[in-house]
């Protein structure tokens, strides 16, 4: 995204905005986020195929069939539906949808002839069967002898057995279709909750629901529903949940349901499963019998899923771990206790080494709900038993595990509060108290507005002759240049203190390497930061590795620092180590932007943000600049409501420092004007913010945002002054990139294929393919048709090596289906995500999905790219 240049010249059609098209009704939401699925079973109908939509309880199907009955009335085209009811009598079904059709309803007994009679006489096209799992057999087989005497084409919604409809068309049609209803991922969950609020969905609602759901419509907005009437959601405004969880009789009701086809043994099965928690799958087994963990998961009641290559199981949908917590207990829930006591121990345990993982890959959002939950009750668990602690016996030394944990969560400020308040700091182990005074520091940070708290927090009440006292010196120093940036002074005696022994030396050269990261001086910082594990707490190791990663960005060793960070984030993730996650997030989104990798960024910090962990407790809080950074790469792969959403969450925090690159929120406005086609406008925004940020001494970030203001708006006296910054963040390669962005704007052709040969020297063929685009034009252009042709072979070249982008749609040689090129030709006519839904009649979770193939298949790395390919330019 960064070292990728937009093209200078794309068209926007700048007038043009999606309507706002957010609403509060929570059934247009369900048919948003299943419209496409609706519009495939309607067409497939008028084309006389039947259709199976296979999918759990509460997945969608009952949407799917109004709607497509809808469509059916809007067409002329006549249909019956018939539903299935649990422990039915024998042609209830039909005998209710003949009554319901106003054809009457036949006194039972009644031959099966005669209803297939009636069903024929009714002249319909098509018999819509709702639940035919749960339908009663006489009925299926009276629908079943209506297609074969008349016809008629059948939709059926039915559940999955063993990965298999129950009940399928294919036992009788002579041709049919299936469509499977996947869970929800996030951007589908945001687009529900944004029609169920009318207004901004804050991304922490999004991880909740998401998480509790497993993706499930019905269970998805039974939990928005019980957010708005407990007060934890609200409407119309930036929602949330806090730390109390949302419950009502109706979300009960629906996690009830979810049971209600299980026998009394699978749900003691699952019961147990829910109690433990998140087990290896050989342990699930040993607890409850191979057969039977295999019938629930069947049930679709557990989910197994494989971070890190380790199989885990959980129950499904996550949530129903709460509803059994809140069930009354009794003899049943007492011998469900005694069996989880007798095996628990052994269920677990979850040995897994992230590091065994050769290409580390961000979560996939089919197991995001269940790394959520695992990553949830492991730190629920081991705040619990701190609290406890601290509660028998309220020390500092029991307070540092509860403030640490509790830093790293969202929404524990009165638990915080009360713990920092109720904690006695007069007789404790100086590292203890040395420890203490930072947490407490961090603290205010994150809650008060004025600098002179956190700093008392820090220092107030020390002892001259404390034995840390240079340590808390070079954290006060850290603080404040955190807070207003970098001077000489500053950097003087940080590098004074660094050299002290013991923990004064360490904490000092450890604020010294951050300082110097932000600072721009990058190669010091990594000299005084190890690359291998070094000994000490766990809130210092989690310090040392984050500044290493963030040194590395700031080296423009940006392989090395996505490899680093990921691999921490999988080990954070994998142990419920809270600590360090989003700090080792924000460098792996980082670093994953600067190369282009924008899915790969989004996903990763879609895991951080869903996993609700906050960097509260480091040096340079990086919690702000994540959330700003992902704003600014869901625009630029086109999400806008998701983008404003983290904008907006990213408001909202306190603490964060301007240090860190995107922290400061001008980057996000400039980005939001080159979204809307302005770029000369949005470069201004990032000049102003770059000389801002060189002025108080914040190289690093002041970096990217020159970077940002030479991709939007090439300049070529600010490219020349910026030479030297750029090589130390870029290298060669961005060297390069300057000189073709310089001859571009003197339309030197010649300049841009030397340029292009530079780039791809160094694999740099997104940048390369770009301007040998430009290049081909120009020689076109000037009637210098024998080189324009040689450029086209360099574009070929190129594109066969797996380069991103094109020039003509006709030329490329890229294997795009119809869809995909329509979808390519509408983005570069500038319309966003949304208008592209709207545009097409389907949905944005669709498009999304268009779009990422499109760039895989590409390997373009921002919408820009994609509007290059239809325009050519």
């Amino acid at each position: 995204m960064f070292l990728t240049p937009t093209p200078p010249g794309r068209p926007f059609d700048k007038g043009h905005r999606s309507p706002d098209t957010r609403s509060a009704d929570p059934d247009a939401a369900v048919i948003a986020v299943r419209e496409r699925q609706a519009r495939d079973a309607f067409r497939h109908l008028t084309e006389g195929v039947s259709v199976d939509v296979i999918g759990p309880r509460l997945s969608g199907r009952s949407t799917i069939v109004d709607r497509v009955e809808r469509l059916c009335a809007g067409a002329g085209m006549s249909t019956l539906t018939v539903s299935g009811v649990a422990d039915a009598l024998p042609y209830d079904g039909v005998r209710a949808a003949l009554a319901r059709a106003g054809a009457g309803q036949p006194a039972a007994p009644v031959p099966s002839s005669a209803l297939v009679q009636r069903l024929g006489e009714l002249g319909v096209r098509a018999i819509l069967v709702d639940d035919a799992d749960l339908l009663d057999a006489a009925s299926w087989s009276a629908v079943r002898l209506a297609h074969r005497a008349f016809g008629i084409t059948l939709l059926v919604t039915t559940a999955p057995v063993n990965g298999r409809p129950a009940r399928s068309t294919a036992e009788v049609a002579g041709a049919s279709a299936h469509l499977r209803l996947e869970p929800l991922d996030g951007s589908a969950v945001h687009d529900l909750l944004q029609a169920h609020l009318g207004g901004q969905v804050a991304p922490s609602l999004v991880g909740g629901v998401l998480m509790k759901s497993g993706g499930l419509v019905g269970v998805a907005c039974a939990l928005v529903r019980a957010s708005i009437g407990t007060g934890r959601a609200r409407q119309g405004d930036g929602a949330g949940l806090d730390a109390v969880e949302p419950w009502d009789d109706g979300l009960a009701a629906v996690y009830g349901a979810l049971l209600s086809d299980l026998d009394p043994m699978e749900v003691d099965a699952v019961e147990l499963l829910a109690t433990i928690g998140t087990v290896e799958v050989e342990a699930a087994a040993r607890l409850v019998g191979g057969e039977l963990l295999e019938r629930l998961e069947s049930a679709g009641r557990v989910q197994m899923f494989t971070p890190h290559g380790v199989p885990l199981v959980a129950v499904n949908p996550p949530g129903l771990a709460d509803f059994f917590a809140r069930s009354t207990p009794g003899i049943r829930r007492r011998r469900i206790m005694a069996a989880m006591a007798a095996h628990g121990a052994e269920a677990g345990r979850i040995a897994i080494d992230p590091r065994a993982t050769a290409t580390p890959e961000p979560a996939g959002d089919d197991q995001l709900p269940f790394i959520a939950r695992m990553f949830s009750e492991t730190g629920a668990a081991r705040l619990q038993r701190a609290l406890t602690r601290w509660n028998s016996a309220p020390s500092v030394h029991t307070a540092l595990p509860v403030i640490t944990l509790g830093l790293g969560r969202s929404g524990d400020r009165h638990l915080l509060d009360r713990v920092i308040a109720g904690t006695p700091i007069d007789e404790c182990a100086p590292r203890d108290e040395l420890t203490f005074r930072y947490l407490r520091s961090r603290w205010a940070v994150q809650v008060s507005p004025e600098p002179a708290e956190a700093e008392a927090a820090l220092v107030g009440g020390c002892a001259g002759s404390f034995r840390f006292r240079d340590a808390l010196t070079a954290l006060l120093i850290a603080l404040r240049i955190e807070r207003t940036g970098i001077s000489t002074a500053a950097l003087d005696e940080l590098t004074e203190l660094s050299r002290g022994d013991g923990a004064n030396g360490q904490l000092a050269r450890l604020a010294l390497a951050f300082a110097l990261s932000c600072g721009g001086d990058a190669e010091e910082a990594l000299r005084l930061l190890p690359a291998d594990d070094a000994d000490g707490s766990e809130l210092l190791i989690a310090h040392l590795q984050v500044g290493r990663g963030l040194a590395l960005c700031a080296a423009g060793r940006f392989v090395e620092a996505s490899t680093w960070a990921s691999l921490h984030v999988d080990a954070s993730v994998a142990g419920g180590e809270r600590i360090a996650l989003a700090g080792h997030a924000y460098v792996a989104v980082l670093s994953a932007a600067a190369m282009g990798q924008l899915d790969k960024a989004l996903a990763t910090a879609k895991l951080a943000i869903s996993l609700g962990a906050s960097a509260g407790c480091l040096l340079f809080d990086t919690d702000r600049a994540l959330l700003n950074l992902t704003s600014i790469i869901a625009l630029q792969l086109g999400k806008d409501a998701a983008a404003e959403s983290f904008a907006a969450h990213a408001r909202s925090l306190r603490g964060g420092s301007d240090a860190l690159p995107f922290n400061a929120p001008g980057f996000v406005e400039a980005a939001r004007q080159l979204h809307r086609g302005s770029p000369a406008k949005a470069a201004a925004m990032q000049r102003v913010l770059a000389d801002d940020l060189h002025g108080r001494g914040l190289t690093f970030a002041a970096d990217f945002a020159t970077m940002l203001s030479l991709n939007a708006e090439f300049d070529r006296d600010l490219a020349a002054r910026f030479r030297e910054r750029g090589e130390v963040l870029g290298g060669a390669r961005y060297l390069a990139y300057l000189d073709g962005r310089s001859a571009l704007e003197r339309q030197d052709a010649d300049g841009l294929l030397d340029s292009v040969r530079r780039l791809r020297a160094h694999g740099a063929r997104d940048e390369a393919l770009m301007l040998a685009t430009h290049a081909r034009r120009i020689l076109r252009d000037n009637g210098r048709n024998e080189e324009a042709e040689a450029a086209a072979a360099e574009i070929s070249a190129l594109l066969e090596a797996g380069a991103s982008g094109a020039t003509e749609l006709g030329r490329t040689r890229l294997e795009l289906t119809s869809r995909e090129l329509e979808l390519v030709r509408l983005v570069g006519a500038g319309l966003s995500n949304a208008d592209i839904a709207a545009h097409l009649h389907i949905s944005v979770r669709t498009v999304d999905t268009h779009l990422r193939n499109i760039r895989k298949k590409a390997g373009a790395s921002s919408r820009d790219d994609l509007g290059m390919l239809a325009t050519g330019d």
